[in-house]
This record gives C-alpha cells, sequence and structure tokens, in this order.
C-alpha cells in the first residue's frame, strides 16, 4: 500500500508548461501555431520550442491566469520616464546640415 501512495505522489512541476497542459488550455485547438496565437491572445508570453510547440512558462501564465497584467520578456519593471517623443530632439536631427558620401571630401 505504501508503494501505491508513492508511486502517486505528484512529480516536482517545471518551470513551464507541459505540452499535455498547453493542449488542455488550447482544447480543441491541436496545431501548435494556433496554440500560440490563442495563449498570446491571452496575454500569455509565449516562445517556440525547436518543435514548433508552444513554451509557456509557468509562472507567467499563472500572473495572467490571476488577473495580473502580463509581463514582457525584456521589459524592465521600473516604471517608464517621458513616455512622449522629444519634438526638440527630432527637430534637431531633420534641420542638422550634415554631408553624406562624396559630398563630405568636397566641401
Amino acid at each position: 500500500m505504501a508503494d501505491a501512495a508513492q508511486h502517486h505522489a505528484p512529480a516536482a512541476l517545471k518551470p513551464y508548461l507541459s505540452d499535455e497542459e498547453v493542449n488542455e488550455i488550447c482544447d480543441p485547438l491541436t496545431q501548435p501555431h494556433a496554440q500560440i496565437r490563442y495563449l498570446r491572445s491571452l496575454g500569455v508570453a509565449v516562445s517556440r520550442k525547436p518543435n514548433g510547440r508552444a513554451l509557456v512558462g509557468r509562472a507567467a501564465f499563472d500572473r495572467v491566469m490571476a488577473g495580473a497584467a502580463p509581463e514582457a520578456a525584456n521589459e524592465s519593471t521600473s516604471p517608464e520616464v517621458g513616455t512622449q517623443p522629444d519634438h526638440t530632439a527630432l527637430q534637431q536631427l531633420f534641420t542638422k546640415k550634415r554631408k553624406h558620401g562624396t559630398q563630405a571630401k568636397i566641401g
């Protein structure tokens, strides 16, 4: 009886969802590209395995399912400073008189 209890003990969870878990979440979708598209529509950050299947981090999936805003993989958590374009810098870029190519050698 002790062997049966040990046999049914849950395995340690991996940091990413298994293919079976992705299949269950995306049911009835079976094609990897369709599953990736669906998971991304939920707001989950999804990468692609070498075999084309979805690679989903367990923590990222749990955050989205708990209602938290999804986080981009390369996005820092610090607040953004100056979300508007710098119009002065843009104007300086276009009004700068720079010579290109052969013009730089002549003048």
